[in-house]
């Protein structure tokens, strides 16, 4: 009777050992890539709240002069305003204001976009925010083409 220790691998033993590696490089890879996604949602989240103290702070700079909305612009905020709450915030992203209430001079709704994360807030009716950070993926990318033309 041979030893367990000192019998010879069969091929059944192979694929087991196999099929475990596989399973365990497949978990870590699933792992790295749920917490690089949770950690880029987190500092993602982080910059759109500087944004908001961003957009309070410059509407307090502005509070005689005019507001930090402007409706002439289809992102809700001009190139220069935008300049300001990102050299304020430190931040990169794309900002699109939705709404802003005059009354109490601060932003009700407004995006921000860097990468593939985009983060809404709008502000509820009890004053306080709410916050949604949103991952996604770019599945198809149309581009026009002078041959569409024809």
């Amino acid at each position: 009777m041979k030893s367990v220790f000192k019998r010879k691998l069969e091929r059944r033993d192979f694929a087991l050992i196999i099929s475990v590696l596989l399973w365990v490089v497949l978990l870590g890879f699933v792992s790295g890539i749920y917490f690089k996604i949770n950690t880029e949602s987190r500092r993602t989240f982080r910059q759109a709240k500087d944004v908001l103290i961003a957009m309070k702070l410059i509407a307090v700079e502005r509070y005689g002069t005019g507001d930090v909305y402007s409706s002439a612009d289809k992102r809700g905020i001009t190139d220069t305003t935008e300049a300001q709450i990102h050299r304020l915030s430190e931040t990169k992203g794309e900002i699109t204001l939705i709404s802003w209430d005059s009354i109490y001079n601060e932003p009700v709704s407004f995006t921000y976009k860097n990468g593939n994360y985009t983060v809404y807030y709008e502000r509820q009716e009890s004053g306080y925010g709410e916050w949604t950070v949103r991952y996604s993926i770019g599945v198809m990318h149309f581009e026009h083409d002078e041959e569409d033309e024809e």
